[in-house]
Formats: structure tokens, sequence, C-alpha cells
């Protein structure tokens, strides 16, 4: 794999949810052990953002004494844009809540599929959370994404690619492979995202999308993506940090 992945540093961040979208949780039982073990060994911390209805699974392999960060991904993963503004906040608070009594310290929240109503900054904010991890993408888009830093007081932002388009996220990282690996931010501080499905052989793909596509959406999951995780800790060891270590070294 081509060496030069970029020197900056790197807030990884992995959404907790049910595999691809449907009933299965191998990711939580098979890739999350995984993943904890490679974070020990290359010494980095990490964001959780947990779906919360999987608390008691994820509680069982994720320590609450750290060393990594558990923050929300929603009680349910239901889309909040989707949603009225009651169900929005109960979709903040009691996830929030359900994490804090298995004995998380619960800062940062996530929307699923970064699908956030326009207010929903303030409604983190009312609901006691730190800071919002919900503006990203999933596709790339036309318009270039700002090169400002993405962590602020209230805001964690997910990168993209040196093209400001690309998200940075381990899905175009593994099916752009190996061009997209030779694309990460070469300085500063940068935000990427996966899923732990991801990381599992033999896994369906987004059970939303078309056969084809779906074919396309899970090239190289299982190990290719595992080779790149692996590459990126080693590569950029002492400097894969979790949200909230990036948030105090801001401050």
């Amino acid at each position: 794999m081509p060496a030069n992945t970029g020197r900056g540093r790197l807030v990884l961040t992995i959404d907790v949810e049910r595999d691809w979208d449907g009933t299965d949780t191998r990711g939580i039982d098979e890739a999350l052990p995984w993943l904890l073990e490679r974070l020990r060994h290359h010494g980095a911390t990490a964001t959780f953002f947990v779906v919360a209805d999987l608390t008691h699974q994820v509680r069982a392999v994720l320590d609450p004494a750290g060393p990594h960060e558990v923050g929300s991904h929603g009680l349910t993963h239901e889309r909040l844009d989707r949603i009225g503004h009651d169900a929005v906040r109960r979709e903040l608070t009691e996830s929030k809540s359900r994490l804090e009594q298995a004995g998380y310290l619960v800062e940062g929240f996530r929307a699923p599929y970064f699908a956030a109503p326009p207010d929903l900054s303030e409604m983190v904010s009312e609901a006691g959370y730190r800071y919002d991890a919900s503006e990203g993408r999933l596709w790339p888009s036309i318009r270039r994404q700002s090169s400002e830093d993405p962590i602020s007081p209230r805001r964690v932002v997910t990168s993209t690619l040196r093209d400001g388009r690309t998200p940075l996220s381990l899905t175009w990282l593994r099916m752009l492979h190996p061009v997209a690996i030779r694309s990460l931010p070469a300085s500063g501080t940068s935000v990427l995202y996966l899923h732990l499905h991801e990381l599992l052989d033999d896994t369906p793909g987004w059970m939303a999308l078309a056969a084809g596509l779906r074919h396309v959406h899970r090239r190289g999951s299982g190990a290719r993506a595992r080779s790149i995780v692996d590459h990126l800790l080693a590569n950029r060891r002492g400097d894969v940090v979790s949200c909230r270590d990036a948030l105090v070294d801001a401050a």
C-alpha cells in the first residue's frame, strides 16, 4: 500500500449500528473486538457513535472506563429529518440517558446518515451535549467543502479527500482503492468515519440499494478495509485521536 497517506492528525469516528441497516450485529460481535485491539496496538483513541438501543451489546465489548469516547448515534437510527421535533428530542435525550446509565460519559452526537434538520445543533445543545458531529456526507458533492479546521468548540465536521468533494470515509477509501488513499489530506486535522460492518468479510452491502449498486458499495469490505484501517493507524501512530481528545487540544 502506498506510504504517502498524509501526516496530519486524524480524528477517527466509528458509527456503531446494525449491519448495513439490517438486523444483524456481526459488526459489534466480530469487528469491534478486532478494531479495539488494533487501536490498542497502535496507541490510538477513537469516538464510537453508538445507536443506544444496542447499548447492552456494545457495553459487553467497549469499556466505559476508556480510553475511547462514546457518543450518541440516536436511539433507534431513525432519520431525524423525517420525524417531528418531539421525536427528535426523544432520540437525543433518551439515547444519551441510556448510554450514560451504562457508564459512558456522552458529550457528542451524530445524526444517522448525517440527515439533520436545520435546527439540530441547537437541539443537541439543549439536550446537554457538548458538540454535534452531524455535518458530513455519504456521497461526493459537486460543491467543495471548506478547508477550515473541522474541529471547533461545538462542531466536529467530517472531512473530505483533497478534492474537497469526496467524503473522507472508509467507504470511499476502499471503493476507490488504491487511488483514494493517496488523496488523504496531507496536513492539519482531518475527521474520518467508518462503520463496523465494513470490516466484515462476506457481507451483503447496503440493503436499501439495488443489487448492482449494493455489489459496488460493498467492494473492498472485509480484508481490504481492515488493511486500510490498520495502515492508517500505523502510518499516523500517536496522531489518531477521538473527538474528545481533539476538542481538548483545540481549546
